[in-house]
């Protein structure tokens, strides 16, 4: 990786440059995920190694700070506010770190953090989902969800009974093919393409897996009901599994080769995904 350190500004020639690249990979000033919300997208972006965001309570008063603390509260870094909390003490992941790496470790009975449903603009909207998990559950399992069983939970992520990656908005399913409940690390990234949302894309450690056209069809309202990381499919059990992070963005326009990238290898850093 070329790295361009504690550079202030950077000149072609006379001209001040706002990114410098190698290829496709981004070398100054260096990414982060916040960047995809610059224009006001709707989404969230969930850093478990960043312990100013971790709190042991739902109201958010006692910091987590050690390996074995539980999480009762995760904040949005997209300015979004749309936090993840658990008020139910015996129901909240806990924060386990190796001293270099950082996630929240759900125990596969009841913990799942919750946060309000994500507003999606009427009319459907683009969106693009990238997160670090590792999981050894077989089961069919969300690992995140938008809007209550109710309602159809318009927009879930998570894995399907042969542990590979599954997405399902409004009765449209996208199915992976390669398991990832293997109980080490991987990033899978879930965006669809074109305006009319017609064609889905699945990718895991940064290898495109599944294409889907059509893809998720589009969501006309706002979901309704709660947003949650862990839960499993159909009842109360949740996933068992490690969360790294993850960043959810309905983006204004169809995200580069170049931001996709970048998403993913943000995460391989922060979970110790080789990409």
């Amino acid at each position: 990786m070329t790295v361009i350190n504690n550079a202030d500004a950077v000149y072609l020639g006379v001209t001040a440059v706002d990114r410098v690249y190698v290829g496709s990979e981004r070398v100054w000033p260096a990414f982060l995920p916040v960047d995809l919300f610059a224009n006001s997208e709707q989404g969230a972006w969930y850093d478990p190694s960043d312990l100013s965001t971790l709190f042991q309570d739902a109201a958010g008063t006692v910091p987590v700070t050690a390996d074995g603390d539980p999480v009762g509260r995760m904040l949005d870094k997209s300015r979004n506010g749309n936090h993840a909390s658990q008020t139910v003490s015996g129901s909240r992941p806990i924060y386990r770190t190796d001293g270099t790496l950082h996630w929240l470790l759900a125990d596969g009975v009841d913990d799942k953090m919750v946060l309000a449903a994500l507003t999606i603009p009427s009319g459907g909207a683009l969106r693009f989902t990238s997160f670090a998990i590792t999981t050894t559950e077989p089961g069919k399992s969300k690992i995140i969800s938008f809007g209550s069983g109710g309602v159809g939970e318009p927009w879930r992520i998570g894995t399907d009974t042969d542990g590979t990656v599954r997405v399902e908005t409004q009765g449209d399913n996208v199915i992976g093919t390669t398991p990832i409940n293997d109980g080490l690390p991987h990033i899978v990234t879930v965006y669809n393409t074109g305006s009319n949302l017609s064609t889905a894309v699945i990718r895991i450690d940064g290898v495109v897996d599944a294409i889907s056209s059509p893809g998720l069809s589009e969501i006309n309202t706002n979901p309704a009901g709660e947003a949650m990381l862990f839960t499993k499919e159909g009842g109360t059990e949740e996933i068992a599994g490690g969360l790294r992070g993850l960043v959810h963005v309905l983006p204004s326009q169809v995200l580069s080769e170049v931001d996709i990238n970048a998403v993913e290898f943000y995460l391989a850093s922060l979970s110790g995904v080789t990409l």
